[in-house]
């Protein structure tokens, strides 16, 4: 079955920016449930405005990228219709697909416990690289488990386009997808718990 380019692209920005948006949400909601924030000193000025700015300053920078992404093999493809193979620096671009994904996702898992460190919103009686440690851990799970249904379907969709391209390069196994889903969610999931 043949699928329009554009719609592809679409598809594409949507699931990367709906996994990315839902991360914050989700990772902050866990942090007010576990007692590490208080979502009084999350709200306060300027603190909590810089958190959701950067939040909100990410989002926009990976929807940009994404939304370029995959525009130099959209136009190869239409320059190039009867061609079944992609030049390589353009198959280096989409073999990168992860490293492209995964990145926002640690810089945000990063960077924004570290603004909430300097802003010190964290609870009163706690140490504060403690907390910084915890928000950090606890935002990596959250991007992992959050980011993982978004990155597999990404996935899925890039592989439609192999009908234009004959790719034959597997991105991710079927094995280290069952690992990721059978294995290393069910482990992550553990670890919040835990917390």
């Amino acid at each position: 079955m043949e699928y329009k380019l554009p719609l592809l692209k679409k598809r594409l920005i949507l699931i990367a920016t709906l996994s990315f948006a839902l991360t914050p949400a989700i990772g902050y909601g866990i942090a007010i449930s576990f007692g590490m924030i208080n979502i009084n000193d999350l709200l306060q000025y300027p603190g909590g405005y810089i958190l959701i700015g950067a939040t909100l300053l990410l989002l926009v920078a990976q929807i940009i990228h994404f939304t370029r992404y995959l525009n130099p093999i959209t136009n190869w493809i239409t320059q190039h219709p009867t061609q079944r193979s992609l030049p390589e620096p353009l198959n280096q671009r989409l073999n990168n697909f992860s490293d492209n994904y995964w990145a926002f996702f640690l810089i945000y898992a990063l960077s924004v416990p570290t603004i909430q460190h300097w802003y010190g919103l964290y609870p009163t009686g706690t140490a504060a690289y403690t907390n910084l440690m915890q928000c950090i851990l606890l935002q990596l799970v959250i991007t992992i488990m959050v980011g993982m249904p978004g990155y597999l379907l990404s996935l899925s969709t890039l592989g439609k386009l192999a009908y234009y391209i004959g790719h034959t390069e597997v991105h991710v196994s079927m094995r280290a997808k069952m690992l990721l889903i059978g294995g290393y969610l069910p482990v992550l999931c553990t670890a919040v718990i835990v917390k």
